[in-house]
């Protein structure tokens, strides 16, 4: 049995044809793979800009607070509630996208946002405590010098009415 090279021609053209179309369903198959990947890479960014955004504004929140003296809830429950969220982030980003340097140069810059406010607020308490104390001396303070100024006050009377009486009697 002799084939013809017309036959062999066919039959190579056949082979490369069928090869052909299984690299390009193996292609289809990776280009399928990639575009479920991207989509599922979209959706994690969905949600890592949703907490970034969550943090944003909870360090401009944090940040009135501090500048305004709101009072309404207490600033470091809400510093320890962006920290922690921080942290899920920063575990976040490790897991699923270390190559996104945007996203860690902003979690970095969230972090040194938090570690400023927090030293606000520590060196605002120690002010407030250093007042507290000062006005807490001058009180005191004042107190004494009151008492004083009170004994003064009653030894002139004193002296005042020994010598109106000295003088009433001395006429009588």
């Amino acid at each position: 049995m002799t084939t013809s090279p017309q036959g062999r021609e066919i039959k190579a053209e056949q082979f490369l044809i069928e090869e052909f179309i299984k690299d390009l369903e193996s292609t289809a198959e990776q280009v399928q793979t990639l575009l479920e990947e991207i989509r599922d890479s979209k959706i994690n960014f969905a949600a890592i800009n949703t907490e970034l955004k969550f943090l944003v504004d909870n360090v401009k929140e944090l940040s009135s607070i501090v500048r305004d003296g709101d009072g309404s809830g207490s600033v470091l429950t809400r510093l320890a509630l962006i920290e922690r969220s921080i942290e899920d982030l920063k575990e976040y980003t490790k897991k699923d996208s270390e190559d996104d340097v945007a996203l860690i140069t902003r979690i970095a810059l969230l972090e040194q946002k938090v570690e400023t406010l927090t030293s606000y607020i520590e060196n605002q308490k120690k002010k407030e405590a250093e007042n507290k104390s000062k006005q807490k001396a001058i009180s005191e303070t004042d107190k004494a010098g009151k008492w004083k100024l009170y004994a003064t006050i009653a030894t002139g009377i004193f002296t005042l009415l020994g010598s109106l009486a000295a003088l009433l009697m001395s006429l009588l």
